[in-house]
């Protein structure tokens, strides 16, 4: 698979991905605060002047009924010291025509023959309420339009988001510079570890001595840490297995073959005579050494992960076929009788042959007992066949043996290996172990749900 020499690293990645959801949050506190900050100053600053138009009417009213009218000098006089540059405020006659009009901090003069809406629009001021109509007592005379000429004309809002933008902006500052800092503080670490575990994956170098103590603060990660220790281990477990099996396979044929030479030499010398008996007892150490050969490409096979595994079901007795001619020697049970089993019907034979012929080899009475049974339900089913005969394990203690170990003493040679191979490839185990006076042979195969 073609690497991007360009993607970016753990680090920077950790570092972005801590930041952007800082970021974002922050953008969005921000929109929502300003938002209803807006809404909320807007709604206050409109129930402040409804309170003044009420003083507004009055004053307007008082000057109607001393003067008689609505006179612009008195309006003027009156009203200004009242309103502020973020205010507007329009007086009409009865006739709706503008009589005074203050907008922004300054008056402004009507021209003729406009409304106040239209005088307002004209200003920049649209969507004003309705107008206020002006009694003195039960006579109108005017109306009055009031209100803010638009939120950032009023220096009172100016002031108040000025310091409110200016909060958001330090505070904003100081929680992006905290993300950015424990991000920093969190990913090194992370990243150095992560490193590491690549480095020793990308070199191979699985026996890096603190690959155990490497640990981050992610389960998952951990877990493939974990996994990593765990292939070492097996690594080193399969390594030790083929050590012994290569001493095995050194003694199990360099034996024959020098007893084989030792002979073909002496005849050859005019030392020994090739008469009937030798050459039988020649054509026999052949046969022996063809097995072993033989044996070996089993294991071979066996081993090998590229050769196909036909998975079916069978019936146990089928396993049992083609035995070595070794019936009398051996007490056979299979419970229930009617058992199936499900597996590679040539290598779970082999397995068999195998368990068999390694019980009668070892059997102190020579003969042996062979019990093929399943254990457990459902899901949890096993195969379980295994091989009993007198004898003993000739280990330091009697608890099960398993891979190289089970390969020591009187049992060396390709029978047992053959056996780890195939209950590996059948996603079980072997084991070897002393009960009493009988050593218990056994390969155990999960089975699927019938």
């Amino acid at each position: 698979m073609k690497r991007n020499p360009q993607q970016p690293g753990m680090f920077s990645f950790m570092i972005v991905n801590a930041l952007l959801p800082a970021v974002l949050s922050v953008a969005v506190f921000f929109v929502v605060v300003m938002v209803s900050l807006q809404d909320s100053v807007e709604n206050w600053n409109r129930y402040r002047h409804q309170a003044r138009s009420e003083t507004y009417a009055s004053i307007i009213t008082s000057i109607y009924a001393s003067q008689g009218e609505l006179g612009e000098s008195a309006l003027q006089d009156a009203l200004s010291p009242l309103l502020d540059g973020g205010s507007y405020l329009l007086v009409a006659d009865t006739q709706r025509q503008p009589v005074w009009v203050y907008i922004r901090g300054q008056r402004v003069i009507p021209p003729e023959g406009q409304s106040p809406t239209q005088v307002l629009a004209a200003q920049g001021i649209k969507g004003t309420a309705l107008p206020r109509v002006l009694l003195n007592g039960a006579e109108v005379v005017g109306y009055l339009y009031s209100g803010i000429g638009g939120f950032l004309d009023d220096p009172a809002n100016v002031q108040f988001f000025t310091h409110i933008l200016r909060s958001l902006f330090w505070g904003g500052g100081i929680g992006l510079v905290s993300a950015f800092a424990i991000g920093m503080f969190r990913s090194t670490g992370f990243s150095r570890s992560l490193g590491r575990l690549s480095r020793v994956l990308q070199e191979g170098d699985l026996n890096a001595p603190d690959l155990e103590h490497l640990r981050v603060p992610t389960r998952e990660i951990d877990e493939l840490v974990s996994s990593v220790v765990s292939l070492r281990r097996r690594l080193n477990r399969e390594k030790e297995l083929r050590k012994h099996w290569n001493q095995n396979i050194a003694h199990d044929l360099r034996t024959p073959l020098t007893v084989f030479r030792a002979q073909i030499e002496g005849i050859l010398d005019g030392v020994l005579t090739l008469d009937q008996d030798r050459g039988t007892r020649l054509l026999t150490q052949l046969e022996h050494i063809e097995s072993l050969v033989q044996n070996l490409r089993n294991l071979t096979a066996a081993e090998d992960p590229d050769t196909a595994v036909q998975m079916d079901w069978y019936e146990a007795g089928e396993v049992l076929e083609h035995l070595p001619g070794v019936e009398e020697k051996l007490t056979i049970t299979i419970s229930p009788k009617t058992l199936r089993i499900y597996g590679d019907l040539h290598l779970l034979r082999r397995g068999a042959a195998n368990l068999i012929q390694n019980a009668l080899d070892n059997s102190t009475s020579g003969r042996a007992e062979l019990l093929i049974h399943q254990a457990g339900t459902g899901t949890h089913r096993l195969l379980k066949i295994t091989a009993k005969n007198p004898g003993s394990v000739e280990s330091e203690n009697d608890s099960p043996k398993e891979g190289p170990e089970i390969t020591r003493g009187r049992f060396r040679g390709f029978g047992i290996p053959i056996l780890h191979a195939i209950a590996q490839r059948h996603g079980g185990s072997f084991t070897m172990a002393q009960q009493g006076s009988e050593v218990v042979s056994e390969l155990v195969i999960p089975q699927p749900a019938a």
